[in-house]
């Protein structure tokens, strides 16, 4: 019984790091999209202006 509850605590404690890195991922990647859409639409002003 015993052994068997420190198996579920070890599932539980993955779980919570598996969806904390996928938090932090989907987070990184909005932030990279931002970053990549202003440069990009800042790009496009600068060409427009020169052009």
């Amino acid at each position: 019984m015993h052994y068997f509850e420190l198996e579920l605590h070890m599932t539980e404690r993955q779980q919570i790091i598996r969806q904390k890195s996928r938090g932090l991922l989907r987070r990184s990647i909005k932030q990279v999209w931002r970053t990549t859409h202003e440069y990009t639409m800042t790009l496009i002003a600068c060409i427009l202006l020169a052009g």
